[in-house]
């Protein structure tokens, strides 16, 4: 599920560098000081998927507050309230996802400031519940 959510945002967010699960760098390459990070579960909470939702929670790093509150706000407001979005099918290293239908998105809270990290960029998190239509 969360390689499908992470597509539908990168369709919104064209300019963007996404990772799922963890921030990891491919083949050398380095990892921009601007990028979303998306993980299945908040903190560690991991709820199954027959409980009718999901959770995630979506990390916004930029090189500064204003850019990261901008890009953290933008998906905030783009993702939370809507309702029957078609989360894109993928295949992830041989590994098909199908496509997915979501009731309604809800966030618990708004996006809040983890503050810098070690490299003094900025940090934003959200959680979000992706209810799933039966």
């Amino acid at each position: 599920m969360i390689y499908n959510w992470t597509a539908w945002l990168r369709n919104q967010f064209t300019t963007e560098t996404f990772y799922s699960n963890e921030r990891k760098a491919i083949a050398g390459a380095t990892i921009p000081d601007r990028c979303i990070l998306s993980i299945e579960g908040a903190g560690d909470d991991k709820p199954p998927m027959n409980t009718g939702f999901t959770m995630v929670q979506v990390t916004v790093r930029a090189k500064n507050n204003p850019e990261a509150r901008t890009l953290a706000w933008s998906i905030y407001k783009y993702a939370v309230g809507r309702w029957g979005q078609i989360l894109p099918a993928v295949s992830i290293g041989g590994v098909s996802f199908p496509a997915l239908t979501t009731g309604q998105i809800t966030a618990n809270g708004r996006p809040a400031s983890l503050g810098e990290d070690v490299e003094g960029r900025t940090e934003f998190v959200m959680n979000l519940q992706i209810y799933w239509r039966r």
